[in-house]
């Protein structure tokens, strides 16, 4: 069995509870993730390029939150995103992606991605092509950014404070979103960086 006898004992005896946390843990999920929508909503308001047609920032409903620039368009059609979403799908508590989960490698991060197949490329050659430039075209590590363990995007990790959510929720969240604030200014400072990488994947240049 993957859990101890004693652990199955206590849920089992304990399973009205845990029932109950069940449906209290939805209502905190809609809180928290409807927050971070509006959040990452208001503050690309701010950045100087304007947002493209096909954003979606409903991240309680999809998932992910989704955008892109309107400069990056090639042809009407995107040629980079944007997304906010856990690093791994699984059955995690959505307070667990956002806080991190001990012994878990999974946590919510802000992904830099393409299809490289609509840019002519096959995985490997991709792969290479991106970490070359990230690490040695770009300054994005150096501003916090890193590639992911798949090595498609390249990513930012946004880490909440557990207690700043307690202590926070459900009307006064502001100190708790701090940590989304943060990659969000992270993202808005580095866009003359992706940009420069946007153009090195259109372009197929080394």
């Amino acid at each position: 069995m993957k859990y101890s006898q004693d652990l199955a004992q206590l849920v089992i005896a304990n399973i009205e509870n845990h029932e109950r946390a069940k449906k209290v843990l939805a209502e905190v999920n809609g809180v928290l993730l409807g927050r971070i929508s509006l959040e990452v909503k208001d503050i690309l308001t701010q950045f100087p390029n304007p947002l493209d047609l096909d954003c979606d920032f409903d991240l309680y409903e999809n998932g992910c939150i989704d955008f892109s620039f309107t400069p990056w368009l090639v042809q009407d059609e995107r040629s980079v995103n944007f997304s906010v979403q856990p690093s791994e799908e699984n059955d995690d508590e959505w307070v667990s992606h956002l806080c991190g989960l001990n012994g878990s490698s999974n946590y919510l991060a802000l992904h830099f991605y393409t299809d490289y197949r609509m840019l002519g490329l096959k995985a490997l050659q991709f792969k290479v092509r991106l970490k070359e430039a990230l690490f040695e075209k770009t300054s994005l590590i150096e501003q916090g950014f890193k590639l992911s363990a798949d090595g498609y995007s390249v990513e930012y990790v946004i880490k909440f404070n557990h207690t700043d959510i307690v202590e926070g929720y459900p009307h006064d969240l502001e100190k708790a979103m701090l940590p989304l604030v943060a990659a969000m200014d992270a993202l808005k400072s580095a866009m003359p960086e992706f940009d420069k990488l946007q153009k090195i994947l259109i372009n197929h240049t080394s």
